[in-house]
C-alpha cells in the first residue's frame, strides 16, 4: 500500500476495513481513486490493485447520465463551500454492470488547512433501486399503492395513491407504523403483525386483512412485502405493494362501522387515561349498554378487550417517543393501569417485548 494511504489510513489494519459491510475510497485532489477496501471495490467493478495502479478517476466509473449532478456537489466540495455531500448514484463496472450507491463524500484536510483528500462511504443500493422500480411499474399497470419502510428511522415514502386506497383525506400525512396497525381491523392485528415480523427477519409475504377508515368503513387488502437485506444480513427497508380487494372480497358496497361502535370506540380513545365504564359511554351517547355490548361482539371483541388494546398502543406510543422524565411505572399510570405485573405481561404479549425493553431502546 502506498505511503499516502498508509498515512490516511493510520493504525487502522487493512483487514478491518476489509471487513466493514460498506465501501470506503481515499480519491486525490485530482478525482483520482488512491485507495478503496475490497467493499467499495466490488461496487465499482474494478480489483483494488487495478484502482491502485490505474488511478482510475471516480467520475469515469460513473454512470454518464449522473456525472454532470455528481461533479456539481463535487465542485462544490472542493471549492469549500460545503465540507459534505451526499447522492445517489449510478457506477457502470467495467463488465457493463450497473450497480446504483449510496455515497456520502467529505473532504479531509491537512495542518495547512488545504484539502488532501476526499473520502468517500459507498452503500450499494441496487437491490433496494430494483425492488422500487419493480413496484413502481406494478403501480401503473394497476389500481395499487406502493410504500418504502426505512427500519432504522421509521419513516415511511408511500405513492401517490395511498390515501385514496386507504379512504384518508388528501393531504393527510403518511401514517408511522404504529398508527398503521391501529387502522386496521382489530380481528386482523395480530396476523399482520406477524407477517410485519416474518420480513423484519428478511422474509417476504402475501396477506389478505382489512382496515377501518376514518369514515368508519371497512376496506379489504392484499399486502405483499420483502425484507431488502444488506450486505451485513441486516434488514434496512421493508418494500411492499397493497391493493384494494373489497369489492373482490365483497361483491357489495364497502361494510359500515355502525355509528354506536365508531363513537365508543372515539369515547375510548380520546378518554385512553380516564376510568372508562360501558354504562357512562352510553349514557353520552344516548344508547343502552347492552347495544354497545353487542356492536364489540359482532366484530369479534368485548369492550373492554378494546380499551385494554388502545391503552396498550397508548403506552407504546409514550415510551417509544420517551424524554428524560418518561419511566415505565408513570407512563403505566397515565394510560390506567393499576397492576404492572399484568402491565408487563399483557404488553409483552401484544408487542413482543416487555415496557422496560422499548423504553430503553428509545432513550
Amino acid at each position: 500500500m502506498p505511503a499516502v494511504e498508509l498515512e490516511m489510513i493510520g493504525t487502522l489494519p487493512k483487514a478491518f476495513l476489509d471487513s466493514l459491510s460498506v465501501g470506503i475510497s481515499l480519491v486525490d485532489p485530482h478525482g483520482r481513486i488512491i485507495y478503496a477496501n475490497k467493499e467499495c471495490s466490488r461496487i465499482l467493478g474494478y480489483t483494488p490493485d487495478e484502482l491502485r495502479r490505474e488511478r482510475v478517476p471516480f467520475i469515469e466509473l460513473t454512470h454518464p447520465d449522473d456525472r454532470e449532478r455528481n461533479l456539481v456537489q463535487q465542485h462544490r466540495l472542493m471549492s469549500g463551500e460545503i465540507e459534505t455531500y451526499r447522492i445517489q448514484k449510478r457506477y457502470l463496472q467495467k463488465n457493463g454492470m450497473i450497480l446504483w450507491a449510496d455515497v456520502t463524500a467529505s473532504v479531509i484536510r491537512g495542518s495547512n488547512g488545504e484539502i488532501r483528500w476526499t473520502a468517500g462511504v459507498i452503500k450499494d443500493i441496487t437491490e433496494q433501486k430494483f425492488l422500487q422500480q419493480q413496484l413502481a411499474a406494478a403501480e401503473q399497470l394497476g389500481d395499487l399503492v406502493t410504500w418504502n419502510w426505512d427500519v432504522k428511522s421509521g419513516k415511511s415514502q408511500t405513492s401517490p395513491r395511498y390515501n385514496r386506497v386507504f379512504g384518508m383525506p388528501d393531504g393527510a400525512p403518511i401514517p408511522s407504523v404504529e398508527q398503521f396497525l391501529e387502522s386496521v381491523h382489530p380481528e386482523d392485528r395480530k396476523a399482520v403483525k406477524s407477517e410485519m415480523r416474518r420480513a423484519l427477519s428478511g422474509g417476504a409475504y402475501s396477506h389478505e386483512y382489512r382496515v377501518v377508515g376514518p369514515d368508519g368503513a371497512i376496506r379489504w387488502m392484499r399486502g405483499v412485502a420483502t425484507g431488502v437485506i444488506n450486505s451485513a444480513n441486516e434488514v434496512t427497508n421493508v418494500i411492499g405493494a397493497t391493493i384494494d380487494i373489497t369489492a373482490a372480497k365483497t361483491r357489495k358496497q364497502p361494510e359500515l362501522v355502525s355509528t354506536i361502535l365508531r363513537d365508543a370506540m372515539r369515547h375510548i380513545e380520546a378518554n385512553v387515561q380516564k376510568p372508562i365504564s360501558i354504562p357512562e359511554i352510553a349514557a353520552a351517547y344516548g344508547v343502552s349498554p347492552r347495544s354497545i355490548h353487542k356492536q364489540f361482539s359482532a366484530h369479534g371483541m368485548t369492550p373492554m378487550t378494546f380499551v385494554k388494546q388502545t391503552r396498550l398502543r397508548a403506552a407504546h406510543r409514550r415510551l417509544a417517543d420517551p424524554d428524560r422524565k418518561t419511566s415505565v411505572t408513570g407512563v403505566a399510570f397515565e394510560c390506567g393501569f393499576t397492576n404492572l405485573g399484568h402491565f408487563a405481561r399483557d404488553y409483552r404479549k401484544e408487542f413482543g417485548e416487555l415496557p422496560s425493553e422499548t423504553l430503553k431502546r428509545n432513550l
